[in-house]
């Protein structure tokens, strides 16, 4: 009896000590976005934490879902506590709707801090309508 004891508490410090040191991965915050662009306007998403750890992409997503109008525009990632842009503007047009879009990074953005998405509307544009855009933002 006292070794069938022993060992199930063998069998279950090892259950608890193997779970104890498994890595799991860490997983980036996806925020909604909705943007009222203009010409010469811009709008900016709520802020969106980074995941952190040691393995991270180092690019952002952009998943485009609604656009009012027939209107491209540009989106950039920026760190929150310094607002410097990190990653490279790119563009968005209607015919990326529910696609998965990536941007990368400029230089190595630190991890464990917030961004979020700058929306410009296209600056190609002198005169235009207003848009009205929906998307998922992952930094």
């Amino acid at each position: 009896m006292r070794k069938r004891i022993r060992r199930v508490c063998a069998v279950a410090a090892m259950l608890i000590a193997g779970t104890s040191f498994t890595a799991i991965p860490a997983k980036a915050d996806t925020t909604d976005y909705y943007f009222n662009l203009q010409v010469n306007t811009s709008d900016i998403s709520k802020r969106t934490l980074k995941a952190g750890g040691s393995v991270y992409e180092k690019c952002f997503y952009v998943r485009p879902t609604y656009f009012s109008k027939n209107v491209r525009y540009h989106g950039g990632s920026f760190l929150l506590d310094t607002h410097s842009q990190y990653g490279v503007d790119i563009t968005i047009s209607p015919s990326d709707r529910n696609k998965l879009l990536s941007g990368s990074y400029y230089k190595d953005p630190p991890s464990g801090k917030y961004y979020y998405l700058l929306g410009t509307y296209d600056a190609a544009a002198t005169s235009g309508p207003s848009v009205y855009v929906e998307g998922r933002f992952t930094p």
